[in-house]
């Protein structure tokens, strides 16, 4: 399924001066990227993609329902399933902890050799996300305590999952366009140009991009779906 996890810092990251761009009583972009993400699924829709076959998640570790406990000071999750999606961006939704954790990103082709692919150390609760710029057949991830004190250590209670970097950059240039056209109707034609640059790349990667599409809708992506050209076929809602 389709999941965003478009966040104010993403927007700001990307065009750091819509930070002084909040209205008066705003603190945050929120509204608009709930807007923006309705928006983004109906022209997703409106291409004749049945939206639960796309975007299929690689889940490494969920403990929403079981918090797991290791002797040591790590845990290392399971290594993931083979997956056919463009993935390459970790998510982590932390929902509650004991201790400040480390996530480490480890990617392997064989299940043998392991490489470090992404580090995240958070001691924040909420939704946090790193780059994959490495990328192999198979993933897993290792939880440690930062402090190196905790023995056992406690699994937090969080979600790590891999996406596709797509649906990503599409509710990104969505909103930052959004958020521009707000603007231009108040300030200048500059914002109204910048307006016009996102609505450019929003639909150039809407129409461009490859939506991989889960034909036999069991849930996974396999070679055969990774070969299906999704701009040249049609799925009925």
């Amino acid at each position: 399924m389709i999941q965003t996890f478009l966040t104010h810092k993403d927007i700001v990251d990307e065009q750091p001066s819509l930070q002084e761009r909040l209205q008066q009583g705003q603190i945050s972009f929120t509204d608009i990227i709930a807007k923006s993400y309705s928006e983004l699924l109906l022209d997703i829709k409106n291409k004749g993609y049945n939206l639960r076959k796309l975007g299929i998640p690689l889940v490494l570790l969920d403990t929403t329902t079981i918090i797991p406990t290791n002797t040591e000071n790590t845990y290392t999750s399971e290594a993931s399933v083979e997956d056919f999606v463009n993935v390459g961006r970790v998510i982590v939704e932390l929902n509650s902890k004991v201790v400040d954790n480390g996530f480490t990103i480890q990617g392997s082709d064989d299940k043998v050799s392991w490489t470090n692919v992404a580090t995240l150390n958070l001691v924040s609760l909420g939704t946090h996300s790193v780059l994959l710029n490495d990328f192999y057949r198979f993933y897993r991830v290792i939880i440690s305590d930062i402090a190196g004190t905790s023995s056992p250590l406690v699994v937090p209670n969080c979600k790590v999952t891999i996406i596709e970097t797509l649906y990503f950059y599409l509710h990104l240039y969505k909103t930052v366009a959004n958020i521009y056209s707000t603007l231009g109707r108040r300030v200048s034609d500059f914002w109204e140009a910048k307006m016009v640059e996102y609505i450019g790349k929003y639909n150039y990667l809407l129409n461009a991009g490859l939506f991989i599409v889960d034909i036999d809708d069991d849930k996974m992506l396999n070679e055969a779906d990774s070969k299906i050209d999704s701009r040249i076929i049609s799925i009925r809602l």
